[in-house]
């Protein structure tokens, strides 16, 4: 335990506050490596809020990377009741007139009566599989296969007296359409012939003897998969309890079918469709297409439709228009987000003359040269009628900001939208390779993130500077409050000598 030594000493020497004022001075070297420390932190957390800046304008940066992504259209629908579209940049102006036919549907089946949903199933194994007969097979039926969600498809196919291969969850198989059932890994299957590339997922679900139509039903939905199943109690007859699948997807290539054994097998052959599963039917004039789903992506490049309701008596227009607008804010943010990282970039380097203080990075020579690649892209030129970025309405203005127009935009946009498309790209390109040098890329580090690793090593070493003193000055403490406390006690003895000497001199003259 250290020698300690409170307030006044019985000499009358205050150790406490001298010591402390010594130590005041000793700990001198430490307050600055503790303020270096500090300033190392701030610079770190400096870095930090520009990179985080800088991945914003990122963002911005990518939305008008190529000529395609500049532009912006739209796609409006004479009757939105009947359908919604969207456009991308890549569709092209145009205007079509069709009529919805028909909605895709998707299958629903019911199996027969129970007395309730409350009733034993029975045992065995229920299997449910979709997109199953557009692969070419006739029949699934669980022979042993585990209970979950599996995969078969057909990576060879092959007509009948052929030989096609299949992989059931992984596993590869050669099989012969034609020739009856095939029991693979616990799966047995029929086919006349085989569909190369068509994939099948189906679930099994296997019921012991305390197995419930309503628990057969939970077991599948668990399970997810090809068809969402539900336990049904219609309310009336001797029978309303009802096992109801219904098809995850729509349409006709997405049909289920369903397999049992056991007890099972009944179970499965008693199930019938109550709603059968369609494609969406399209007509354009005396031209029929047909799709599997009711949103479309392939009818128009760059549109894509959702189909809402069928309506085949009236015709429904589709324009497709550009969106100068759209395009223009695209070019907005990004002059907003350069804005803001300029703005930050500034005030990270800054210094004040009046009270001679600086910003975190101020000198930093990294900063500057960044400021400088930013500001660039206001003197990127491309060839063609749609040359500078003043014809954008873009300028750098003498306060290291940027300006800009939008109606000027957007009337250049109306003259040349290709010209304005691949100037906006390139300008977009220069500050792209800034930012990928600055922030890094799949692979490669940013200088950013290097300096970063730079300031956490600086800090490291402070703080073991600091620790060390921690150690030095507790033991100099130690030492200064013992070294007073003996004077200390040294004067006082003195004193009391003094006393006495003085006491036994009076003594002697009287």
């Amino acid at each position: 335990m250290g020698l300690t030594v409170s307030g006044l000493g019985s000499s009358g020497i205050d150790v406490s506050s001298l010591v402390s004022q010594l130590m005041n001075i000793e700990r001198a070297p430490q307050d600055r490596l503790s303020a270096q420390k500090t300033t190392s932190l701030s610079r770190s957390t400096t870095w930090g809020s520009i990179s985080t800046q800088l991945s914003q304008l990122q963002a911005t940066v990518d939305a008008v990377k190529t000529p395609t992504a500049v532009k912006t259209s739209t796609a409006v629908a004479s009757d939105p009741s009947v359908l919604s579209a969207t456009a991308t940049g890549a569709a092209a102006a145009s205007s079509v007139t069709l009529r919805v036919t028909s909605l895709a549907a998707a299958q629903q089946q019911a199996s027969a009566g129970f007395a309730s949903t409350s009733s034993l199933v029975g045992t065995g194994s229920f299997l449910v599989a979709g997109g199953a007969a557009a692969a070419g097979l006739s029949s699934m039926t669980p022979a042993g296969i585990a209970d979950g969600r599996h995969s078969l498809t057909v990576t060879s196919g092959a007509s009948s007296g052929g030989s096609a291969t299949v992989t059931l969850d992984g596993t590869a198989y050669t099989v012969a359409p034609g020739g009856g059932p095939t029991t693979i890994g616990g799966l047995t299957i029929d086919a006349a012939s085989l569909t190369t590339g068509a994939v099948v997922d189906f679930t099994v679900a296997s019921a012991d003897s305390g197995t419930t139509v309503a628990g057969l039903a939970g077991s599948l939905a668990t399970m997810g998969g090809p068809a969402a199943a539900a336990a049904v109690d219609l309310g009336s007859g001797p029978t309303p309890g009802r096992l109801v699948l219904t098809a995850a997807t729509a349409g006709s290539a997405r049909a289920l079918m369903v397999g049992g054994s056991g007890d099972l097998a009944a179970l499965a052959s008693g199930t019938a469709v109550t709603r059968p599963a369609s494609d969406a039917v399209i007509q354009m004039g005396s031209l029929t297409m047909t799709r599997p789903g009711n949103t479309i992506n392939d009818l128009l490049p760059g549109v894509s439709m959702t189909l809402l309701k069928a309506d085949p008596d009236h015709d429904v227009t589709l324009s497709v228009g550009r969106d100068g607008t759209g395009t223009s804010a695209k070019v907005k943010a990004l002059v907003d987000g350069l804005n803001s990282a300029l703005d930050l970039l500034a005030k990270s380097s800054s210094y004040d003359l009046v009270n001679k203080t600086g910003s975190a990075l101020s000198g930093d020579s990294r900063v500057r040269e960044l400021t400088q690649s930013l500001t660039e892209m206001g003197s990127v030129v491309a060839g063609g009628a749609t040359a500078t970025m003043g014809q954008l309405g873009i300028a750098f203005t003498r306060d290291g900001r940027y300006t800009f127009d939008s109606a000027a935009f957007q009337q250049q946009l109306a003259n040349d939208s290709e010209g304005v498309a691949n100037l906006v790209s390139q300008a977009a390109t220069t500050v792209g390779g800034v930012l990928d040098s600055a922030l890094g890329t799949l692979g490669k580090k940013g200088w950013i993130s290097t300096a970063q690793d730079g300031e956490s090593s600086t800090q490291k070493q402070l703080q073991d500077g600091i620790d060390a003193w921690d150690i030095r000055l507790g033991d100099m403490e130690t030492r200064y409050r013992s070294q007073y406390a003996a004077l200390d006690a040294a004067i006082s003895q003195l004193n009391s000598q003094k006393s006495w000497l003085a006491s036994t001199i009076t003594s002697l003259s009287a």
